[in-house]
């Protein structure tokens, strides 16, 4: 039961990896944002809250907005698959070094909204490959070994060693 697990893990892994890889390739050319829209009411105050990821410009992130405003008809809640140019995709960053970044800003209001809360971070596609690979290539090593020692009619799993030199050489030693 156990291998059959490890198997799904593995194979859910790569294809995880197979996706980041792709998703890094689309990155230079179109942004990508999934996000959840809910509407919030805090002390009285009307405010939209928008989670979600973005994957642009060779990173991939995660955050939330929340945006001050009156009640507005045009509002939907849900899910929102939307792509746009990899330089509209981001916020303006704290940090931003070798694809990592970090932010956490306010935008004051203006006529169409009010105050806008972002937060977030994003985290270079290569990292994520890199990580989803592990397990697969763990797994290719193990299979590459197993077939290795079925070849040489070894099953157990260790090296074999030939004992015959070490016999050579104590008879020319006698």
């Amino acid at each position: 039961m156990r291998r059959h697990i490890r198997r799904a893990l593995v194979g859910t892994s790569l294809l995880l990896c197979l996706g980041t890889l792709l998703l890094w390739g689309r990155s230079y050319f179109s942004a990508d944002l999934l996000e959840l829209h809910r509407r919030g009411d805090a002390r009285e105050t009307a405010h939209d809250l928008i989670r979600g990821a973005a994957s642009g410009s060779g990173s991939i992130g995660a955050g939330y907005v929340s945006i001050v405003h009156p009640n507005r008809p045009t509002f939907t809640a849900g899910w929102t698959l939307a792509s746009v140019r990899p330089d509209d995709a981001w916020w303006p960053r704290r940090f931003n070094v070798l694809g990592f970044s970090y932010w956490n800003v306010t935008l004051p209001a203006n006529r169409k909204n009010g105050e806008v809360h972002a937060v977030g971070f994003a985290v270079p596609h290569a990292l994520l490959a890199a990580l989803l690979a592990i397990a697969p290539a763990l797994a290719a090593r193990r299979w590459a070994i197993d077939a290795r020692h079925r070849v040489t009619g070894n099953l157990n799993r260790t090296p074999s060693v030939d004992a015959r030199p070490c016999v050579i050489a104590a008879t020319a030693i006698a």
